[in-house]
């Protein structure tokens, strides 16, 4: 205890020998115009993604290609297309952040669409709104930025997975 004394002893003149620091004058602030001009907030930048966009897509019979020694279902055969196959539209919209809302409706039904932005693409989740009867389909939009629009494709399937659809799909941005 006494050495540490000792040294606390040694140390503490030095310490009050040393001189204080001068810190710099505080700026003064400028009350005039252009100075306030300057601390205005900015505007939010835009994102190429920003906005909302429509699109179309025409459904048709996918042909599932499994081999039948590896699971094929005879109820992939025996699909005649005629249910959840035609024309169908839908519409998105994109926030800042990059995330997907929208909805869907033609020929695979009603449909409620979430997803995000990814770089160049935007890749989608469709399914049927909740208490749907008959037969409903969910499935994805997978779509790379193409000049101005977004181009992809939509895969989609019952829920079972015996009706399965597939769509080219091109959604444009809507100028407001």
């Amino acid at each position: 205890m006494t050495r540490e004394l000792g040294a606390v002893v040694l140390v503490l003149p030095l310490l009050t020998a040393c001189p204080a620091k001068e810190h710099p004058p505080s700026p003064v602030l400028d009350p005039s115009p252009s100075a306030s001009a300057s601390t205005a907030p900015l505007e939010p930048r835009s994102h190429w993604y920003q906005g909302t966009w429509t699109g179309k897509y025409d459904a048709k019979r996918r042909e599932v290609e499994v081999a039948p020694d590896a699971g094929r279902l005879r109820a992939w055969d025996d699909d005649d297309g005629t249910q959840g196959t035609g024309p169908g539209e839908i519409e998105i919209s994109i926030d800042a952040e990059g995330r997907v809302t929208g909805k869907g409706k033609g020929a695979l039904g009603e449909m409620i669409v979430s997803g995000a932005v990814e770089g160049e693409s935007v890749r989608l989740r469709l399914l049927p709104p909740a208490g749907v009867s008959g037969p409903a389909f969910a499935g994805y939009v997978v779509a790379d930025r193409k000049g101005g629009d977004l181009v992809g494709v939509l895969a989609a399937s019952s829920g079972d997975s015996l009706l399965v659809r597939r769509a080219e799909v091109e959604l444009e941005k809507r100028r407001d």
